[in-house]
C-alpha cells in the first residue's frame, strides 16, 4: 500500500480488525481499509513526526504523539479531534491504551509515562476521561520508547534508552521490577496474554521473554542482523512476529523461540510489524513508505 511521501514510523490494527492506520514524518495519518486495501481517510495528524498512534480497546478512538509533547485524542469514524493532552516537554515516543480503556500511557524524552513515553526519560499516565496526569514515572536514565499495560492494568511496563525494562504498580506509580537483560536501548515490551511473562526487543538485535514477577529470562530469540524496531506476540500467543533493520520481518515459535520465516520484502528498515486482532493478517511498515499485509495461513 503506497499513500505516505514519506517513512512509515508508526502503524496500528483497529481491535476491530476492520482498519489499518499509519502514521508518518509527512505528518499525515491514514486509516485503510483492511479488506481492499484501499484509503478510507488521511489528515494531518496534528503533531510533527507522527512518532506512534494507537486505537482505543473498542476501536472508536485513536491517539497519535508526536515531537512537541503533544497527545492528540481522534473519533475514528468521523475524524475529529476529541482531546489534547499536554504535559511532556520533549518528543512522546509511545502512547498505549489500558486494556479498559480509561487510562492512557505515554513516554517521552523528558523521561516521563497515558501511559505516555518519551524524550524527557519518564512515563506518565493518564485519566482519558478526564485528562488529568495520574502519575509521573521516574527512574529511567535514557528516553522511554514504549509502554504495556498487563491484561488487568494493574501494572504497567516501560522500555528505556538505558537498556531497562522496569515494572510499575499502577495505582501507586511503585517500581516492582527492573529488569537489565539487553546490551543496547529497549524498544519493545509486552505482556502475555495471561500477564505471567513479558517480552522485551532491543537495538541489541535480540528478543528476551521473562518471568514478569521474578524477572528471570526464560528464552532469547536472536537471528536479526540489527536493531530490532518492532515486535509483539499473535493473539493466540503461540508467535511473535518482529521487524528489524536488516529489512526483514521474522515470525518466531514462542514455544523454543526458532525462527519459522523470514520474509524480505522490504527495501529499508522495518518499523513496525503486527497480527490484526483476528490472527488473520500480518503487516509491516517501512522505511521505504510501504505497508505489507500479509494473509496467514491456518
Amino acid at each position: 500500500m503506497n499513500g505516505h511521501g514519506r517513512s512509515v514510523i508508526s502503524l496500528a490494527v483497529s481491535p476491530d480488525s476492520k482498519y489499518i492506520a499509519s502514521g508518518s514524518d509527512d505528518t499525515t495519518i491514514i486509516l485503510w481499509d483492511t479488506e481492499d486495501s484501499s484509503v478510507v481517510r488521511k489528515w494531518e495528524s496534528g503533531v510533527d513526526i507522527v512518532w506512534h498512534i494507537a486505537f482505543s480497546p473498542d476501536s472508536q478512538q485513536l491517539v497519535c504523539s508526536g515531537s512537541e509533547g503533544r497527545i492528540v485524542v481522534w473519533e475514528v469514524e468521523v475524524g475529529d479531534v476529541i482531546e489534547v493532552l499536554e504535559g511532556h516537554t520533549d518528543t512522546v515516543h509511545t502512547v498505549v491504551w489500558s486494556p479498559d480503556g480509561t487510562r492512557l500511557a505515554s513516554g517521552s524524552d523528558d523521561m516521563t509515562l497515558l501511559a505516555s513515553g518519551g524524550a524527557d526519560y519518564n512515563c506518565r499516565i493518564w485519566d482519558v476521561e478526564t485528562g488529568t496526569l495520574k502519575h509521573e514515572l521516574t527512574g529511567h536514565k535514557g528516553m522511554v520508547w514504549t509502554a504495556a499495560f498487563d491484561p488487568e492494568s494493574r501494572r504497567i511496563a516501560t522500555a528505556s534508552d538505558d537498556g531497562s525494562v522496569r515494572i510499575w504498580r499502577v495505582e501507586t506509580g511503585e517500581e516492582l521490577v527492573l529488569l537489565s537483560e539487553h546490551y543496547g536501548s529497549v524498544r519493545i515490551v509486552a505482556f502475555t496474554e495471561d500477564g505471567e511473562e513479558i517480552m522485551s526487543a532491543s537495538s541489541d538485535g535480540t528478543i528476551k521473554i521473562c518471568d514478569s514477577f521474578s524477572g528471570e529470562c526464560v528464552l532469547a530469540l536472536e537471528g536479526h542482523d540489527s536493531m530490532v524496531n518492532a515486535a509483539e506476540f499473535s493473539p493466540d500467543g503461540k508467535y511473535i512476529v518482529s521487524g528489524s533493520s536488516d529489512n526483514t520481518v521474522r515470525l518466531w515459535d514462542c514455544r523454543d523461540g526458532s525462527c519459522l520465516v523470514t520474509f524480505n520484502e522490504h527495501n529499508d528498515k522495518v518499523t513496525h510489524a503486527i497480527f490484526s486482532p483476528d490472527g488473520r493478517t500480518l503487516s509491516s511498515g517501512s522505511d521505504d513508505g510501504k505497508v505489507k499485509i500479509r494473509i496467514l495461513s491456518e
